[in-house]
């Protein structure tokens, strides 16, 4: 096996380990910076996603996949800057030929337990609790919540005929829901009873075969303490807010030419109602872009956020949708 097959084949963790980094907790010392903290975190500066493929440290600001990583290692550049026949001299050398030529097989990716979601069944009897949001939907629904929730939806120019989110019904029967406890040591359902009317508007997290795994509710008070929530106790990793554009692609049913990935709930939304198929990312979805069917011919259009993290999250995601051509798309803020 060539050097170039043992890098792509190698979970990071393993070249990470290679290179001398430590494993403390979830992060890694930086095997580039030699960092063993940032500022003052105590914790180590580097950190492993997108399904271990890729890495960030926090302290040099380096990144990107296992290529990156030895180039940046061998010659201090990306792997795009970097002379790719001394890499592989580099490789040969540092890295043990024994490994090199025993392939992927003999490499072991961190062994990572699935996410826990909330009951299928229990979220999808939760989301027949809600109606459109263009829908006033009758007399579970007062005058005051529907003119709060239409003065909310137009000073972020969304038109409710066409935003893919619902609201809930606050008078909602919701004593069949499994109980958890909190992190407080609370016992309490895994979406409390309040939050039907705290965090009225709802939209469906979706894992990457378009099935609703979870939910993302949304203020649009500033009387709580958090502007969205997610269910007690259960994780959101890998799930993402999908329209019926993007819910067909992830299923295999389509195969749009162009495909966008915003950053929050409102781009969501604002992108949705233009009829483009979008995927909407939040904490904790990244690795699982990586599972979806991504075809050569296909462009994504990238908006994360106008900022330096945004970029950051942009060159993940485009490390992540091989084979599809990534675009990063910057919009003028106000």
């Amino acid at each position: 096996m060539s050097w170039y097959d043992t890098i792509k084949a190698m979970p990071m963790t393993q070249l990470l380990t290679l290179l001398g980094a430590e494993m403390r907790g979830k992060r890694w010392t930086c095997p580039l910076c030699n960092a063993e903290r940032t500022g003052k975190d105590k914790r180590p500066p580097l950190t492993v996603r997108g399904g271990d493929q890729l890495f960030f440290c926090n302290a040099c600001q380096a990144s990107g996949n296992t290529f990156d990583m030895v180039a940046h290692k061998a010659q201090n550049k990306s792997a795009a800057q970097c002379d790719w026949k001394d890499l592989a001299k580099w490789v040969t050398i540092n890295i043990d030929k024994n490994q090199a030529n025993n392939g992927p097989q003999m490499y072991s990716p961190r062994v990572v337990e699935p996410p826990k979601y909330p009951p299928q069944q229990e979220v999808e009897q939760l989301l027949k609790c809600c109606v459109r949001i263009g829908s006033v939907g009758g007399n579970e629904l007062q005058p005051n919540d529907i003119y709060n929730a239409f003065r909310w939806l137009e000073r972020r120019c969304i038109e409710p005929s066409k935003a893919p989110a619902m609201w809930f019904n606050p008078k909602a029967d919701i004593s069949w829901m499994t109980e958890v406890v909190s992190s407080s040591g609370t016992v309490t359902t895994w979406w409390p009873k309040a939050w039907l009317r705290q965090y009225p508007l709802v939209m469906p997290l979706y894992d990457g075969k378009g099935i609703p795994r979870s939910i993302l509710g949304r203020a649009w008070t500033t009387r709580v303490k958090r502007k969205t929530t997610v269910p007690i106790s259960f994780s959101t990793q890998n799930l993402f807010l999908a329209n019926k554009l993007a819910r067909s692609f992830m299923q295999n049913n389509s195969c749009p030419d162009t495909i966008w990935i915003v950053e929050g709930e409102i781009d969501y939304i604002c992108a949705s109602q233009e009829g483009l198929c979008v995927i909407g990312i939040r904490s904790g979805s990244i690795d699982g872009l990586a599972m979806l069917p991504w075809r050569a011919h296909q462009k994504v259009m990238i908006a994360t956020d106008n900022d330096t993290a945004g970029d950051r999250y942009a060159n993940d995601i485009s490390l992540l949708i091989s084979p599809a051509k990534p675009l990063r798309i910057k919009f003028n803020e106000q």
